[in-house]
Parts: structure tokens; sequence; C-alpha cells
């Protein structure tokens, strides 16, 4: 059987959810950073071509617009820490409920994190655009 070797670390980590809660913690943030960069890798890269001044004006006004996203982010693993640890919840939620409400958060918090990163894009873009206008017509 394949990761047979592995199965009494997987017993234990089931087992005592008073610490493993973290394994789980971390298992998420690196998959969800990874998708995340999935997404946004290939636009972050693009940007760091623009020149020095123009990418670093691009990503400062990417991080002011990105905090809901990144709100959205951790609000799935504070669902996966909630539902893992059972008791400490005050009330029985339901873990299909908690599955889904955590995939339509990530999922929002990515569609949050490109909006962010375009509507930058476009602030900055149009910067440059009204400088060599004036530019153009001194």
């Amino acid at each position: 059987m394949i990761g047979s070797p592995l199965r009494p670390y997987f017993d234990i980590i089931w087992a005592e959810r008073d610490w493993s809660w973290t394994i789980v913690g971390i298992l998420y943030l690196f998959a969800g950073l990874f998708v995340r960069g999935w997404f946004m890798g290939a636009i972050a890269a693009r940007s760091s071509e623009l020149d020095h001044k123009a990418s670093h004006q691009v990503k400062s006004a990417y991080l002011r617009r990105a905090v809901g996203g990144w709100a959205l982010f951790f609000l799935p693993l504070a669902l996966i820490i909630f539902h893992w640890r059972r008791e400490v919840l005050p009330f029985k939620i339901n873990g299909f409920v908690l599955l889904a409400l955590g995939g339509i958060s990530f999922t929002l918090s990515i569609l949050l994190h490109l909006q962010a990163f375009c509507l930058a894009a476009l602030q900055i873009l149009q910067k440059y655009c009204e400088a060599s206008e004036k530019k153009l017509f001194e």
C-alpha cells in the first residue's frame, strides 16, 4: 500500500488535534500561496520588467489595495483551524458548509488580489500617461 510508512504519522496528526492544527494550517498556507502564485506570478514577473520606479509604484499601489484579498485568504485558515479543533466552536457547523465557505472565500481572495493588481497597474499607467501628455504640450 502506498504511503503505509507514513500512516502512523497521519494517525498521530489526526488523533492529537491540540497541536496538529499547526501542521494543517502550514499545509493550507503552502497550498494557498502556491495557487495564488500560480495566478499572480506571471503578472508580477511582467510588472518587474518595467523600469524600477514604475514597478515599485505598481507594487506599492497593489499592497494598499490588497488588504481585502489577504483577509479573505486567511479566513479559510481560521475556518480550517476551527473545524480541526472542533471543541473551539460553541456551535456545530457541518464540515461541508465550512469547506464551501472556505472555497468561496479563497476564490474571492484570488479575484480581489487580481483586481487590486490590475487597478494599481491602471492607476500608475494613468499617471505615466498624464505625465507624458504634459511633456508633449510643454
